[in-house]
């Protein structure tokens, strides 16, 4: 894992470091990556809450995988980088696995081939030490 965090970093401008650093990606970098690893079943029993969480539909297991591979190379940082094919819920699913709660989203209008889109500014907090971080993610309108 720090073999691969490490490749990834060091593509990274000075800009993207302080980013990264900001919205404390090294830890979501980790999560993610266990996460793809263990897969859902041996990640929530080695989870401090248990995450994902049993009550969740199975039906969104992909688009957290999704998510997590796309967090592993870096999407989700910059707006014109933003996590994208997984569903609004899903996204807010995948860093409550990352024990963060959904604190605000501010939309950004965003039109791709005569059709309406948004970029989701989504800022979170840690359940535990209530840091914030900020991720965005592509929400297609067709």
């Amino acid at each position: 894992m720090l073999k691969e965090y490490f490749a990834l970093q060091a593509t990274f401008s000075d800009h993207m470091k302080e980013l990264a650093n900001q919205n404390r990606f090294d830890y979501i970098f980790s999560k993610a990556y266990l996460y793809l690893k263990m897969g859902p079943e041996i990640y929530r029993r080695k989870d401090a809450f248990q995450m994902p969480n049993i009550e969740w539909d199975k039906e969104y297991y992909p688009e957290l995988q999704y998510g997590c591979e796309q967090l592993l190379i870096a999407k989700g940082l910059l707006k014109d980088n933003p996590i994208e094919n997984i569903d609004t819920l899903s996204f807010k699913y995948l860093f409550s696995m990352f024990h963060y709660d959904c604190i605000n989203i501010k939309s950004h209008v965003l039109e791709v081939d005569n059709k309406v889109s948004f970029i989701d500014e989504v800022l979170f907090q840690h359940y535990i030490d209530e840091s914030l971080i900020t991720y965005f993610q592509w929400v297609k309108y067709y």
